[in-house]
């Protein structure tokens, strides 16, 4: 039933998981769509023994944010899912929400489209943005504080901002085929806006009905593309780990009422395929490292750490760059499974595409990256509200192949 891929490992360490943008990763997805639809390609396209299985003129894309491959491989089996195909792909670095999901609408790189994690320090502004909601990081607001789209309406160009051009959607719009997107209630913003530009974006209250509705909208039409993303399974694993009954019985349902439902609602032949933006690794309450007690390592900063807890970009002062990996307090992070990525190394070893990396956003990178490759994560505390908040259960966005492997299964029906 399962198809293995082998993958690189990062600087020979076992147990980490290189991207393998050259036909193994999520950002080949959109790539092989486009193939399949005979339209131009942004990127390279998945391998061809997957790219193969898709067959049908009509494709229901499904993405589950933060689906574990070792709880699906479960699932499928208590499910009797036999006959499904499930392979393994790699996720984009840094491995979380908004890099990867901008990858699969667009079928870029992170160094192509910009987005290198869900804070960015944006030079041009001089600011700290949130890219999933579009906003400055303030230290002196929550983020409930402060209002999403706060760039859009002080009118920032953020298309430009990110790089991206032309999301598939457009791309397929333009040809004449149609797209709908379906995501949770809540989450129609500008950066859905901004990476499912060129779809018709619609929110739902459950997966049932995101399925039936897609459903609808293919078999209504001769070729066309209908996107669900759901981010159940990620909000569960933050609050009760990867490990827990409660995540099990969450992908159960989820694969369960995709099963059923495509089954028993598609009367015309489908293409479904199933995927993740990233994995995730359980992580405990000790896990959590306050670099708000780092002093020596604050004292050398040029700016708030950005990117990811577990991938965090350090901008150093000049006369402090050269012996950085030096500092006591970066060698106590080393001692806690931190390794210490300079920006020529990150570029080097291809983490962030194949591509060669613009200057804008070499700029936006860190002289220095530090990744967990351990449980632990940095926690920098922008505002009184963050430092107050629960340790997270289960956590993403660095090398480790429980964070960087992600499920594919394709099949078609009828």
């Amino acid at each position: 039933m399962v198809s293995y891929c082998e993958f690189e490992s990062f600087r020979e360490i076992e147990y980490t998981c290189k991207p393998r943008y050259d036909g193994l990763s999520i950002v080949n997805i959109a790539n092989t769509i486009l193939k399949h639809f005979g339209l131009p390609t942004h990127g390279k396209t998945l391998s061809r023994d997957i790219e193969g299985r898709i067959t049908a003129e009509k494709i229901l894309l499904i993405v589950l944010d933060g689906l574990s491959v070792t709880i699906l491989r479960e699932v499928l089996r208590e499910l009797d899912l036999w006959s499904l195909d499930l392979f393994e792909l790699t996720s984009v670095f840094p491995s979380t929400t908004p890099s990867a999901l901008a990858s699969i609408s667009t079928g870029l790189e992170p160094s192509q489209h910009g987005i290198i994690g869900n804070l960015i320090y944006i030079r041009e502004l001089g600011l700290v943005v949130n890219v999933l909601s579009l906003s400055p990081q303030l230290r002196a607001l929550s983020d409930e504080q402060c209002p999403r789209d706060l760039l859009l309406r002080a009118g920032v160009n953020v298309y430009q901002l990110f790089r991206i051009r032309k999301t598939i959607f457009e791309e397929l719009t333009e040809s004449g085929i149609r797209s709908l997107v379906l995501i949770n209630k809540g989450l129609k913003n500008g950066f859905s806006r901004l990476i499912y530009r060129g779809a018709e974006i619609q929110e739902y209250s459950s997966l049932s009905e995101a399925l039936i509705t897609a459903i609808s909208f293919l078999n209504s039409t001769d070729r066309g593309l209908a996107y669900i993303y759901n981010a159940v399974p990620d909000e569960v694993a933050h609050r009760r780990g990867v490990s827990s009954y409660e995540y099990y019985e969450t992908v159960y349902y989820l694969m369960f009422s995709i099963a059923r439902t495509v089954r028993n609602y598609a009367y015309s032949p489908l293409t479904v395929i199933v995927t993740s933006d990233h994995g995730l690794i359980d992580s405990t309450e000790s896990d959590p490292v306050d670099m708000m007690y780092m002093r020596q390592l604050l004292r050398v900063i040029d700016a708030p750490p950005y990117g990811d807890s577990r991938a965090s970009h350090i901008k150093v002062l000049p006369e402090h760059r050269e012996h950085f990996a030096e500092l006591d307090d970066v060698k106590s992070l080393q001692g806690l499974g931190f390794l210490v990525i300079s920006r020529d190394e990150l570029i080097k070893e291809k983490l962030l595409g194949l591509s060669e990396v613009p200057e804008d956003v070499k700029k936006r990178l860190g002289d220095y990256v530090l990744v967990s490759i351990s449980s632990s994560y940095l926690r920098y505390s922008y505002n009184l509200q963050e430092r107050e908040r629960e340790p997270l259960r289960a956590v993403h966005g660095s090398l480790t192949r429980w964070e960087m492997t992600v499920p594919l299964i394709v099949f078609n029906l009828p």
